[in-house]
Order: C-alpha cells, then structure tokens, then sequence
C-alpha cells in the first residue's frame, strides 16, 4: 500500500516561508495569481467521485476570473485536477493535447511518498532543495497532496522570450514542440535530484503540456477510508510582494535559458526520437478501432511481426511492468498509455500485428488491475469500466496524433469535420493536374 509520512512540526521546509497567512491555505484563484496566469486563461478542470465504483470524470474548464469571482475550492468529496497550463477555446472538456496549449505557465514535478519512489515528506523537500540550489530559484508555491509533494516554479516570459506557443491568430507547433523538449529536459534534472535524495528512486512522468495536477484545496480521496487534505503555501519567490506573497512582475520566474544551461551542465539530453506536437484529427473509439483494422498486416501473427512490435506480445511481462513499473515509470497507466502510443506508431512505419500487440496491452493492463481489486497488488484499484475506459482515451488518442500521416486508410477531418487532404496526397494530385494540362 501507499506509504505517507506527515510533515514533522519541527521541521523547516519551502512551506515555512513567511508568505502565506497560518490561518488558512491560498484559494484556488490565489494559487494561480501567483503562478502568472492571467483571468482570461482557461484552466481545465477534472473531478472524480470516490464512492463512484465505474469511475467516471467530470470535466469543464473555467476561466481564472471565474475562480477569483466566485471564490471557489474544490468540494471536499470530490478528487479534483487541474491542467497546468491554459489550453485554446477549442477545447469543451478535458485537458485536451499538447497541441491544445496556448502558454506555458508552470514548472512543475510529482514528488511521490510510495514504494520505489521516495521514502518520506522530508526526501520531497529535500529534492525541492537540490532543484533550488541547481537553478538559483524557489519554487513559487508549493502542494502537499496528501502522499506527496508538489513544488511550481512560475515560468519566466518577457517580451524577448515569451512563453505563448500560439494565440487566436497563430497555432506554432513547431513552438510547442521545442517546449516539449524543454520540458523533457526539466523532467531529467528532476529525476537526477531525486536520484542524489535516494539513489534508484523513481519520480514520475509529469513533463508534458497538458499535464493534470492535485488542484490546492481540495482532499486527496486516493485512499477512500483515510482522505487527506490538500496542503498548499505559496513562497513569494525572490521576494515579489503582493497580497499573500504573490508574484506580480512577469519577469520573476525561472527562464527556459536557465533550465536549458542546468541540463547541460548536467549532461541531460532529449531523447533523440521525441515526437513532433501535431494537432490532433478528432477521433472516437469506433473510428480509432476501425483505423486498426484497416492498418496493413494489422491481423498479422507473431510470424510476421517485427521484433520491435513482437515486444507487445509478452503477457507476463507487460503485468509485471504495470504492477511494479520501470527505471523511469511507476504509473501502470501511463505504461499502458505509452504501449498503446508505441504500438500504434508502429504500425504507421510498416509493422504488422498492430491488433494483436494491443489487445495484449490491454489485456495486460484489465489483468494487473484485476490483481489490485483482488489485493493481491498495491496500487490504485481501477475498476474494469474505469480501466476500459483508460485504455480506450489511449487508443482514440494516439491514433487520433497519428492519423495525419500519408498511410492513414480513412478520410482525414478537422476540428470543422471537414476531410483534409494529406499534403502528399495533395502535391501528387497537383503534379497529375499540372502534367495534364501541360500535354
């Protein structure tokens, strides 16, 4: 089971700054005045219901002032996450995809008090620290979320280096990739300072655009018969004023340049296959299977597949990388998700067998959370409605990203619902055009 530690009463940590008032935590909308988002930003919000046995998620998305006006915080029977970063008006629910992402607001990691992970409360803060004393900056708030710790840098944007990836009038992927990278590179400083707290510990893979995070004030329901609350202390980070030490100027914050010139220091690298952020063609679970089907040799046996594909057919293996995870992984859903995306962009390169690889994948995943029901298994116990439900966004998600390539067997949409014609496809239709009319 989840081990947790309370904060000692003695100790001094980031939440012992003189900046927030005892008497009670920052509201919602404190929280991200103090992270720079602005009351026109769109901040997705997801809740979940513990007493809910199919696990279904309640999503909207509200803007900042809308949080300020109304004062609001999380209800207390509910386990509420929010995205990190403001996302388009295209997006109705959900957190959306990076491509959905319009600024980048936040730094942030989780910092996990659980087997494989860190130990205790103070190994958290003491990452916080070696992250500080590496960047030269203080997070700017910072969440105890009930069986961990969540610290934010706010992210530096001045008129020479903003942090806007796309606005009304422009949608640059190209911007959010480079940010993908960037965030790539954050997410290996954070795990090199876990490792230098505790040696072989794991953090976990927070470090992309739309990232979902424990919304402050509300209660952790992660463990139904024990719920925690939701701790939050914002730092003043480098000093800005402000009511409840929140940061004002937009020039206070940590800089891409700066986590950048860490990294290197460091001798962090990208992986040198990071995907591209492409928009995403809309896709339902029927389209996405039908797309499955319709991929070349996607029935294919074990006799033809690649060994790279053959990978998604070791049963026993994949329940064993679920139920006690990776080097850099311990979610069991996020290596789910991360089969399901690989198996896909296989078969977008040619790979036969796409079918079976993930009906094992999701065999796999229903079987691990099997055990955990039974308790035969730590972990979150996922009902089978709700672990269907998990594999199947998987799926409509990473062939939704992939559906843009020129292989793709079914007519391409917008987000309009109009067929797009692959830009291959395109320029081969205007060469035949043009030859035509030349002869």
């Amino acid at each position: 089971m989840t081990k947790h530690t309370s904060k000692p009463e003695n100790r001094t940590s980031v939440l012992d700054v003189e900046s927030v008032p005892p008497e009670r935590d920052p509201t919602f909308a404190e929280f991200l005045c103090a992270l720079g988002y602005r009351p026109n930003d769109r901040v997705p919000l997801l809740g979940t219901r513990p007493e809910d046995e199919r696990g279904r998620t309640i999503t909207a998305i509200h803007r900042v002032a809308d949080f300020r006006d109304d004062d609001w915080t999380p209800p207390p029977d509910v386990n509420v996450w929010f995205g990190v970063n403001p996302v388009s008006a295209s997006v109705r629910r959900g957190v959306g995809c990076d491509a959905d992402v319009v600024r980048v607001r936040v730094w942030t990691c989780d910092l996990d008090v659980k087997d494989g992970c860190l130990a205790s409360l103070d190994e958290c803060y003491a990452v916080v620290s070696v992250l500080t004393g590496w960047l030269g900056v203080p997070p700017a708030a910072v969440v105890e979320s009930g069986h961990g710790l969540q610290p934010y840098w706010r992210v530096k944007s001045t008129k020479s280096a903003s942090a806007r990836i796309r606005s009304a009038s422009r949608d640059d992927t190209a911007e959010a990739t480079e940010w993908t990278r960037d965030l790539h590179l954050w997410g290996g400083l954070v795990r090199l300072a876990v490792n230098e707290v505790r040696p072989g510990a794991k953090a976990d893979s927070v470090f992309h655009l739309n990232r979902k995070m424990r919304a402050p004030g509300g209660v952790n329901h992660k463990e139904p018969a024990r719920p925690v609350r939701v701790r939050t202390a914002l730092t003043g980070s480098e000093g800005a004023g402000g009511p409840r030490g929140a940061i004002q100027s937009e020039a206070l914050g940590l800089s891409r340049g700066c986590v950048r010139r860490v990294a290197k220091a460091r001798k962090v690298h990208t992986p040198p296959n990071l995907k591209t952020v492409v928009a995403p063609v809309p896709t339902s679970r029927t389209e996405a299977w039908k797309w499955v089907e319709n991929q070349p040799g996607a029935n294919e046996g074990a006799a033809t597949m690649s060994r790279a594909m053959f990978r998604h057919l070791d049963y026993d293996g994949l329940i064993r990388e679920f139920s006690y995870g990776t080097e850099n992984e311990s979610s069991a859903h996020n290596l789910m998700r991360g089969r399901v995306w690989s198996a896909v962009r296989l078969s977008t390169e040619g790979h036969s067998g796409v079918y079976w690889a993930l009906e094992f994948v999701r065999r796999a995943y229903l079987a691990t959370m099997e055990l955990r029901r039974a308790g035969r298994l730590d972990g979150e116990r996922r009902t089978l409605d709700a672990a269907t439900r998990d594999f199947d966004r998987a799926l409509t998600g990473a062939v939704a990203s992939v559906r843009e390539r020129a292989n793709d067997p079914l007519p391409q949409r917008d987000r309009h619902g109009n067929v797009v014609v692959p830009i291959t496809a395109a320029r081969s239709l205007r060469n035949s055009t043009q030859k035509k009319a030349t002869k």
